[in-house]
């Protein structure tokens, strides 16, 4: 597996861009990366650009990002957390990322950054993520609680619920993982609440997420996904 945010794995970005049908047909951006804080790195910073549209083909090019249109700055928590299915627009309204440049660059790239999204998706499931052991994380012995909002595409509601229990199965095979359930929205028919118990942070996020099993799961309930769901995790504060 590519470890997270190295050569191999920005070389692995790379070609999930590529591959993705139509993502060069939009306007063209250059998207600038910068992740502060990288384990890797020694608490140190990576930049990255993100070329695409235009009708070029997309590329990923490590270093300077002085000539991108617009700079998404956030630290390596973050950028892990989008890298594993969070919505990146989540984190910018809760201040998790800083804009650089002309934002309203991305006004007109949405569907090109759904797609980037969702290579992104699809490379965590062959991706290794370093621990950063920020402060105020649970010790890899406490259990914690990954709660997952997911919102389905309007009309496959019943469906997606129909797969479940064959997800189910497969999550709570794995290493750490207590129970598993999902709950259905009120307000929103198509959204829905996933309920996961680990024995700690590290079976979910470096056990869970870089196995097998991570990409079985996904391969049942991904079709059915809008959006990627929003992920974070929870642990007991008495």
């Amino acid at each position: 597996m590519a470890l997270f945010l190295s050569d191999e794995w920005l070389a692995e970005l790379a070609a999930e861009l590529r591959a993705a049908p139509g993502l060069a047909d939009g306007p063209q951006l250059e998207l600038g990366q910068l992740i502060t804080g990288v384990p890797t790195l020694e608490g140190g910073d990576l930049a990255y650009l993100i070329r695409f549209g235009g009708g070029a083909e997309a590329a990923v090019v490590p270093g300077s990002v002085e000539d991108a249109d617009v700079v998404l700055v956030e630290d390596y928590e973050t950028a892990r957390a989008i890298a594993s299915g969070a919505a990146a627009a989540s984190m910018l309204a809760e201040g998790k990322i800083k804009l650089r440049g002309d934002a309203n660059a991305l006004v007109g790239a949405q569907d090109q950054l759904a797609m980037l999204g969702d290579a992104l998706v699809r490379l965590a499931a062959t991706t290794h993520f370093e621990e950063s052991g920020q402060a105020g994380s649970p010790d890899d012995g406490q259990p914690v609680l990954e709660r997952a909002v997911i919102t389905v595409r309007p009309g496959t509601e019943a469906a997606f619920a129909a797969a479940f229990p064959e997800a189910r199965a497969v999550i709570l095979s794995a290493d750490g993982c207590n129970s598993a359930r999902l709950l259905r929205g009120i307000e929103s028919a198509s959204s829905f609440l996933l309920l996961v118990e680990w024995d700690s942070l590290a079976h979910h996020m470096e056990g869970f997420r870089n196995s097998p099993l991570f990409a079985e799961w996904r391969a049942i309930l991904g079709p059915y996904f809008a959006e990627p769901p929003v992920v974070d995790h929870f642990f007991a504060a008495d």
